[in-house]
């Protein structure tokens, strides 16, 4: 990860974000203030690489505002998108595994605070706090889920399905009424051409199911009428 800009953000800020985090919702005020001692702020710009595949795990990353996605590349170059991060939440995989590097790659789809707090205090921190450890098991089934999920999304043949089933998850977990995202992420989420993502979401905006209110924002206006246009 790049050299942290700025560490002069108030205490309170970095408290502030690791407790409106779901995950650290049982840890006590004390583990929180430890935590908090022990973490930085750093902020970057729209299309900033957070980090690369290979890059040294050394840190949680909580995002405190703003959207990230993490990808890698096949052998032509071709992006896939492996997930997308948006305020409040918190890449952690690597908390209990001998995994050491990254995976993959991050880019910062918006402008975007990210505070760390070091792996290895973490882990001291949170080593006896058994319902913390109870919410990690749950949250790491929630990804296996996902991604189970994702593998059956991807084994749509029909376009139209596919992309009704990727907008009607995205509806679901996104932060505020719309989804945020441009056509290209999008075809690197499910893959498909842009060009293709384009054609049906002019298809299903015709029908009513979604409304397109701005560049690389969707609303979802009718989720029954959605659901009806997924076949398997």
């Amino acid at each position: 990860m790049k050299e942290i800009r700025t560490t002069s953000n108030p205490l309170l800020e970095r408290q502030k974000s690791i407790k409106e985090v779901n995950l650290f919702a049982h840890l006590s005020d004390e583990q929180l203030s430890i935590l908090s001692n022990h973490s930085t702020i750093t902020h970057y710009k729209k299309g900033e690489q957070l980090f690369v595949e290979n890059e040294p795990i050394t840190s949680i990353l909580l995002v405190h505002k703003g959207r990230i996605k993490t990808c890698h590349y096949d052998n032509e170059g071709s992006e896939c998108i492996l997930n997308i991060y948006h305020d409040h939440e918190v890449i952690y995989e690597s908390l209990y595994f001998n995994q050491t590097r990254f995976p993959y790659y991050s880019f910062c789809l918006t402008d975007v605070t990210i505070v760390e707090i070091e792996r290895t205090i973490f882990l001291d921190t949170v080593k006896d706090n058994l319902q913390f450890l109870h919410d990690m098991i749950h949250l790491l089934s929630e990804a296996v889920y996902t991604a189970n999920e994702k593998n059956v999304l991807l084994t749509i043949k029909d376009p139209m399905a596919r992309l009704a089933s990727f907008l009607l998850d995205k509806d679901e977990h996104c932060v505020g009424p719309e989804i945020s995202l441009k056509l290209d992420d999008i075809a690197a989420s499910i893959g498909l051409r842009s060009e293709t993502i384009s054609r049906y979401l002019s298809k299903l905006e015709k029908e009513g199911y979604i409304k397109r209110v701005g560049n690389g924002k969707i609303l979802v206006t009718d989720r029954t009428g959605l659901k009806e246009t997924i076949s398997f």
